[in-house]
């Protein structure tokens, strides 16, 4: 993916739902630093929604207690969003996600979609 745009978008056997994120809404996708996402996965036909946390095929904190890198402003304001959520008990939370984030995730589901195949 070159460019983050709000829709949904199909990666693999994956589906990506995009838009901007509340509080960070601007005219355009290119000046909006936060998006919204929401990944399901198509299985027998039907979606499931796929927690990018607990799915170890993602692993999303997974390198937080590994010190691989050091932690950036964009990784707080998405661990921060993501409990947030939790805490108000959404059964099916998007993600806040950078547009780095975006990208990396796109990554994810194309290699999770061609093990499977």
């Amino acid at each position: 993916m070159d460019k983050v745009t709000s829709g949904t978008h199909k990666v693999g056997d994956f589906s990506i739902g995009i838009a901007q994120a509340m509080g960070h809404e601007a005219d355009d996708d290119d000046d909006c630093d936060y998006f919204e996402v929401l990944v399901h996965e198509c299985r027998d036909g039907l979606p499931y929604y796929v927690d990018i946390q607990a799915d170890l095929r993602f692993d999303w904190f997974g390198h937080y207690g590994k010190f691989e890198r050091r932690l950036t402003h964009d990784d707080i304001v998405e661990y921060n969003a993501r409990y947030s959520a939790i805490f108000h008990k959404i059964a099916m939370p998007t993600w806040k996600l950078s547009r780095h984030s975006i990208k990396r995730l796109f990554d994810l589901c194309k290699k999770a979609s061609k093990r499977k195949g």
